[in-house]
């Protein structure tokens, strides 16, 4: 059976945040196939229409978005049955107390806080990827690659 490559989803308005990102999975892993959505609206439009083959192995989630925050779309995704057990890794500037806690009980999967240096995100994004491709073993309905 031929794998499929990694699909990650990241919904993050922050233009710079995005390029770092997509640079460090370029080089993680070049096969990695990366889509990002400025809002969390166009990022849950996007998973509930989409089939269970489409649906990505993980997504990082920003809770700052316009239109529609990281929590809002945290809860929505868990009230889908086919979301509920999609990987979410919440990547966010924040590093209070209120929001960590906030987005576990939301059913966030994992919480991180952006580190403000390119070198800090890449050790960041290399343990995450190294978690969460190689290590941890999930549902296979998310699992694609």
């Amino acid at each position: 059976m031929k794998r499929k490559p990694f699909k990650i989803y990241v919904a993050d308005d922050d233009e710079d945040d995005c390029l770092l990102i997509k640079h460090v999975f370029e080089n993680l892993q070049p096969t990695c196939e990366l889509s990002f959505f400025k809002d969390g609206d166009k990022l849950l439009m996007t998973l509930l229409t989409s089939k269970l083959d489409d649906l990505p192995s993980l997504i990082l989630l920003d809770l700052n978005m316009p239109n529609m925050d990281g929590y809002e779309v945290l809860k929505t995704m868990r009230s889908h049955a086919l979301l509920k057990q999609t990987p979410v890794l919440m990547l966010t500037g924040s590093n209070m107390e209120e929001a960590i806690r906030n987005c576990y009980s939301l059913g966030a999967n994992s919480y991180m806080t952006k580190p403000s240096s390119y070198s800090k995100l890449t050790e960041l994004l290399t343990t995450a990827h190294q978690y969460w491709f190689k290590t941890v073993s999930v549902p296979s309905m998310v699992r694609t690659f």
